[in-house]
């Protein structure tokens, strides 16, 4: 039997979706094979085993492998995964330094950029004065056309994402964030088909399983973390695009995630208009809760979230 730490819950905003994705891998896991061991962090940050307080450095003693259900800062930022080499406990999904680069946008753009890929154009607001907000929002108005994304520059989930389509509503989006985050990303919104698609590693005898493109769609024009949760968005294979173009997407997903150095799993959201494919982020770490895209797209495929698990536990303790 395998002893899976399963890690949720967190210091980052991103707690509940963690918490709500955690229980889920602990209640799928198939009980035949693995061993479940919930690995709950408080906002404060103690750690928890199985409901009672636990030294983190004791985890090596006390599980096999680790899912990693964390998201946000000290979960998909690299830390966590540091944190783990450090203590050479192995877990599932891409190591430090690949995700590191993910949950950094600037980083992640300057990547893709050098891979050829067309991105929005952005500016980065460090958290300061309220007067520098204002200089920086009139640069914005002045170099970018609206409407404009806000969110914090590492972050996930589409947590605190703001569509501002006003000069006013974008120093409103910037003020609001500016006392919760160190850094806020502010991005031209590319109109476009939104196109999906995840990547698994040795999966159904191929090295880079890839998901069909899916069409992404809501009322907003953007997907955020209510949708994720409580799954009011379309989401479909679009019989308006040819399947060479569907193809050429799937393999820019492939290209991504091997150049990144991404492992297990990964998710990249596209954008296609008559410019040309725009790449919107890379996600190391994407959400599974049930109305995710994942998990949505694991459904269309015919793979139960519990073979999933099992395939991505045994392909990093090198069972596959």
């Amino acid at each position: 039997m395998i002893r899976v730490g399963v890690l949720r819950g967190g210091v980052s905003q991103e707690y509940d979706i963690s918490l709500l994705v955690g229980g889920r891998v602990l209640s799928s896991l198939n009980r035949d094979k693995f061993i479940p061991i919930d690995l709950l962090i408080t906002k404060d940050g103690e750690w928890h085993m199985n409901g009672l307080p636990v030294s983190p450095d004791k985890l090596k003693m006390s599980v096999d492998i680790i899912w990693n259900s964390l998201h946000g800062h000290f979960g998909e930022d690299g830390k966590v995964q540091q944190f783990l080499d450090s203590l050479s406990v192995p877990y599932v999904g891409s190591g430090m330094l690949a995700s590191a680069i993910c949950h950094n946008k600037v980083l992640a753009k300057e990547r893709l950029k050098e891979l050829g890929y067309l991105i929005p154009k952005s500016r980065v607001l460090k958290c300061v004065d309220d007067d520098i907000v204002e200089l920086v929002a009139k640069d914005v108005f002045m170099t970018i056309s609206p409407p404009w994304v806000v969110k914090p520059l590492s972050g996930g989930s589409s947590v605190d994402t703001y569509i501002a389509r006003t000069y006013d509503e974008l120093v409103g989006a910037l003020y609001d964030l500016k006392n919760k985050y160190e850094e806020i990303l502010i991005e031209e919104y590319i109109y476009g088909q939104e196109l999906w698609t995840g990547v698994i590693d040795n999966f159904r005898n191929k090295e880079h399983y890839t998901f069909p493109a899916h069409c992404i769609s809501t009322k907003e024009g953007m997907l955020c973390t209510h949708h994720r949760v409580s799954g009011e968005y379309l989401f479909y294979i679009p019989k308006d695009t040819h399947k060479e173009k569907r193809d050429e997407v799937e393999a820019h997903a492939r290209k991504i995630h091997s150049a990144l150095g991404l492992k297990g799993y990964s998710s990249i959201d596209f954008i296609q208009n008559k410019k040309g494919l725009y790449v919107l982020e890379v996600d190391n770490q994407p959400a599974f809760n049930e109305h995710s895209p994942f998990s949505k797209a694991l459904d269309a495929m015919g793979i139960s979230f519990a073979q999933f698990l099992e395939s991505r536990i045994d392909d990093s303790l090198g069972k596959n």
